[in-house]
């Protein structure tokens, strides 16, 4: 995202815990969203923020840490940076655009059912709901406040189950089980789009246009790769609730989309098969 905006010729400032092997062209800032006083002065006039982390692990503290009172360090220093007091901003104070980065995980939804911005979340554990907590913040702080809520991200880097596949560890799920992703580099555009929106929503689901069964996405990946299928024996009662799913719905982009975003990736049909093409050649060399 970083490298697309600065070739537009905006000026990029990236916010970290170490220092990273980023493009001279990007100015790093070290400090700890969750350590207010470990923060710098962040008094460079930003026209937005893109609030982007992880938490350290998977607790609900870590998660209410990282993103809800992160963020609020982060805003607090931008807003008044000569404050070190621990005081939430509550106002929109300044003409600052911020975007927070959630993820659709906060769809508690397991019936296959389709879900849009609209849809009420539902979340099933804390951690989500921390996010949502994250989520009002961003949007009651920015000016505009965006969200957007990206499904399972993959790309370079993030290949896991497509080399679990070719490794033939993949097993067939039990019942039908919708996935929703998006190719890290739309996750990028994306992100991109909606900070040059001139009147932006206040929230966004990023994921592609199939939100496909596993069982289907294991099909094509067996047929061009000619790895065995773990579905192959899917029996007629493969649909029959069993084993019930945690989470299990259909993410719709339909508002993303019609912003005037276009996927580059946008199925997993086009994404998955340079990353598996790229797998089989590594497997040629091992």
């Amino acid at each position: 995202m970083a490298q697309l905006l600065n070739k537009q010729g905006i000026d990029v400032w990236s916010l970290n815990r170490t220092p990273k092997h980023l493009s001279p062209q990007i100015k790093q800032i070290l400090g700890d969203v969750t350590d207010l006083s470990s923060l710098p002065r962040l008094n460079q006039n930003f026209d937005a923020v893109v609030y982007a982390v992880s938490p350290q692990n998977k607790t609900e503290e870590a998660y209410r840490s990282a993103y809800y009172t992160g963020l609020a360090h982060v805003m607090k220093k931008i807003n008044h940076p000569n404050n070190s007091r621990v005081i939430l901003p509550m106002d929109k104070e300044n003409s600052v655009r911020v975007l927070l980065v959630s993820s659709t995980g906060v769809f508690g939804q397991n019936g296959g059912e389709w879900v849009e911005e609209e849809t009420r979340p539902n979340p099933t554990n804390e951690t989500s709901r921390q996010l949502l907590e994250a989520e009002r913040l961003a949007i009651r702080l920015g000016n505009p406040g965006i969200v957007i809520r990206f499904g399972g991200i993959y790309g370079p880097g993030r290949t896991r189950m497509i080399k679990k596949f070719m490794d033939g560890e993949c097993t067939c799920p039990e019942t039908l089980h919708y996935t929703n992703r998006i190719h890290r580099d739309d996750c990028a555009e994306s992100i991109c789009h909606l900070l040059s929106l001139l009147a932006p929503k206040s929230l966004y689901i990023g994921a592609d246009n199939d939100p496909a069964p596993l069982h289907v996405i294991y099909n094509w990946m067996a047929e061009k790769t000619g790895r065995i299928d773990p579905c192959t024996e899917m029996s007629v009662d493969f649909v029959v609730k069993r084993n019930a799913l945690r989470t299990n719905k259909r993410c719709r982009n339909q508002r993303l989309t019609e912003s005037g975003f276009a996927f580059t990736y946008s199925t997993f049909r086009e994404g998955y098969e340079p990353l598996m093409e790229q797998e089989i050649a590594s497997h040629r060399h091992a």
